[in-house]
């Protein structure tokens, strides 16, 4: 077949379970060749007794699409259909599985600190490895729902070579079988990526961060296989560099793309979420918003200063209230910010203190290695300086997050990089590893606008093209303190945001070019389509929302966090694809709480959860597949009300300097 032109071969395979469970290398199955029907359709028939007909859409240039249906089965035994292209490529690919694999996921990189969660315990790829270790293998195969865009891919040899999958097959009756997809490196058999008609877990499957020995497959059988079907995408074309993924998921999301269910009204949502938060999201004890709360009462946990706490909520917050006429609600988060700059920077080393618990301030204990994180403190710096230039915000917010900004620039390396951490005591660097100084950047820029640092636009200009040289890589060192490491999209929250506070300064369309670039990589983390649930408190949509990283593979709200320079860009850029992910992840916002009560399985309406399980794996719940956190969490609302206040500005809706 020339669906995929020179860059590699088709090659059908029939893979019985049982005994290819029991194989501990790479499976194979019963092989059989296409036999052309018409110019748009082949049928593959295998000697087992199973017939499968491929019918494609006309061809779009490199991108070719189409829907596989399982005529007729006589197979005695479970089994799954292999769709696989072995890769004709000289050097290593850079292969991506979107929100699951990138590159080797840092498989060359070493711990950082000593995370709790075991830094970057995600499936981690050794390149035709000679064998299967913890988090370690040669060749990783998932269930498709595990991919944010079910997809796979390699970049090699200047071509780019993608398959995609829907998550499920359907038979007519009703009856559906999840499907597969995955990658395969040896030495002995070569390179390939595979999609499956039915799901196969290779070599096993990681469920709350344990990994489970076993090859695990959910398998088709005589009795449901027939009439099964469902779409598939090939695409084959040149590859100048690695961004050459981004026409191929724009043109695969535009196959299998279904919308978020219908939400709430905009002003009923506002209300709703903001009104929980000021209710029940701010700790009586301290007066600062807590972390999390449970039907047992407020959990026991420290809260961030920013990334997912205090003034990521506040902002947001305080900017609904204006736009709702809640003054009262306006001055309570004015003083909460007041508040927690007076008491939060270090007499120590007279940088933020990342946590407050019981109402104290103290460092960063979440990822004890790197200190105080740049995440932390780049990102409260941030947000200070836009709550100045916010309606009614304070000179002095700004002030203070100058001189933080400062004391952690004058450790800039001559390459530009910023530390990733910071020694509590005396302030020095802990690492320079990880993308978090990238999140100084943006800031830095800010701080030049203001005119008060006569060195500023350099030190930012130098950390731009530092980190952007990284960024096109795309495998780094992740920022979030959940991702432990791991291949993260937050990390390039960071960079797009540098990058559009730089355009609003300087304009330039390779500023723009490089914006849209970071948005499609932040974007293969964001889901197109709606998961099936199994276990779910109610019918919840997926579409518009993220997967964290790849180290935690379930969705959160914290994609809220990139839109409002995802709508910047429109502004200055006419996407099409990323106007479509920008409305998919507006609405899902507006159904991703409780609109009525335990609607998600507890609490009052308005209330937000972290975590929503997509697929088997699950990490505070007793279950996947549609299962969530049993939780409220203030950080999760913030990013909801970030959301909904883009959406007011899209529809033309401003209030205040800090929406226009």
């Amino acid at each position: 077949m020339d669906l995929l032109a020179d860059g590699a071969n088709l090659q059908f395979e029939l893979m019985r379970a049982k005994p290819a469970a029991q194989l501990r290398d790479i499976p194979f199955g019963e092989m059989a060749s296409p036999s052309r029907v018409t110019d748009n359709g082949f049928r593959v028939a295998f000697e087992s007794g199973c017939t499968l007909l491929v019918t494609l859409d006309p061809r779009s240039g490199p991108f070719r699409a189409g829907v596989c249906t399982i005529e007729s089965c006589d197979v005695d035994e479970p089994f799954i259909i292999v769709i696989r292209a072995n890769l004709r490529n000289r050097t290593r690919p850079y292969f991506m599985v979107p929100g699951t694999l990138y590159g080797t996921n840092n498989a060359d990189r070493g711990v950082i600190g000593d995370h709790p969660l075991e830094t970057g315990s995600d499936p981690k790829l050794t390149w035709r490895g000679n064998r299967v270790k913890r988090f370690f293998s040669h060749s990783w195969h998932f269930r498709a729902d595990h991919g944010s865009v079910p997809s796979v891919s390699a970049n090699f040899d200047g071509r780019f070579v993608a398959l995609g999958i829907e998550e499920a097959s359907q038979a007519p009756s009703g009856n559906w079988v999840y499907n597969g997809l995955g990658l395969w490196t040896s030495a002995e058999h070569g390179d390939s990526i595979s999609i499956t008609i039915g799901a196969l877990d290779w070599p096993g499957r990681f469920t709350s961060h344990q990994f489970r020995s076993g090859r695990v497959f959910e398998p088709l059988t005589r009795d449901t296989a027939t009439g099964m079907s469902c779409r598939i995408g090939f695409h084959a074309s040149l590859a100048d560099d690695l961004f050459a993924y981004e026409p191929f998921i724009a043109a695969w999301y535009d196959r299998i793309h279904e919308p978020p269910r219908p939400g709430a009204d905009l002003e009923i949502a506002m209300r709703d979420v903001a009104g929980a938060l000021v209710e029940d999201g701010i700790d009586p004890e301290m007066n600062y918003f807590h972390m999390f709360m449970t039907p047992d009462g407020i959990c026991d946990s420290v809260t961030l200063l920013a990334w997912a706490g205090v003034l990521q909520i506040a902002r947001p917050l305080r900017r609904v209230a204006q736009w709702l006429d809640e003054q009262a609600w306006v001055d309570r988060m004015t003083d909460m910010i007041d508040r927690a700059i007076a008491e939060s920077v270090s007499p120590d080393n007279g940088l933020f203190l990342d946590t407050v618990h019981h109402g104290k301030w103290k460092p960063n204990t979440w990822w004890p290695g790197i200190g105080q994180a740049a995440l932390v403190n780049g990102h409260a710096c941030y947000l200070l300086m836009k709550l100045a230039s916010d309606t009614d915000g304070r000179p002095a917010w700004a002030d203070t997050a100058q001189e933080v900004l400062a004391r952690m620039v004058t450790h800039q390396r001559d390459d530009g990089r910023f530390p990733g951490g910071f020694d509590p005591e005396h302030g020095a660097p802990t690492t320079y590893e990880t993308f978090g100084g990238c999140f100084l950047v943006a800031p830095l820029l800010l701080m030049h606008a203001r005119a008060t640092n006569p060195n500023a636009r350099d030190a930012a200009i130098r950390a731009i093209e530092h980190y952007w040289n990284e960024f096109t890589r795309l495998e780094w060192v992740g920022t979030d303190m959940d991702c432990a490491g791991a291949v993260d999209s937050g990390s390039s929250y960071a960079l797009v945001r540098a990058l559009v506070e730089l355009h609003r300064q300087e304009g330039g369309e390779e500023v723009l070019d490089r914006i849209g670039h970071v948005l499609h990589y932040a974007f293969t983390y964001r889901l197109g389509h709606n998961t099936r649930h199994r276990h779910a408190p109610c019918d919840w949509s997926s579409c518009g929302s993220k997967v964290t990283s790849t180290q935690n593979v379930h969705l959160d709200a914290m994609g809220g966090e990139v839109l409002e320079d995802l709508l910047y860009f429109l502004g200055q850029r006419d996407d099409s694809y990323l106007r479509r992910r920008l409305a998919d992840s507006l609405a899902w916002a507006r159904q991703a709480y409780n609109r009525t009560e335990a609607e998600y399985g507890w609490g009052k309406v308005g209330y937000v959860t972290e975590q929503f399980y997509h697929t088997y794996d699950y990490y505070q719940s007793y279950v996947g597949d549609g299962a969530v956190w049993v939780g409220y969490f203030p950080w999760a609302a913030g990013s909801l009300l970030n959301a909904f206040l883009v959406e007011a500005m899209g529809q033309g809706v401003t209030h205040g300097e800090g929406t226009r």
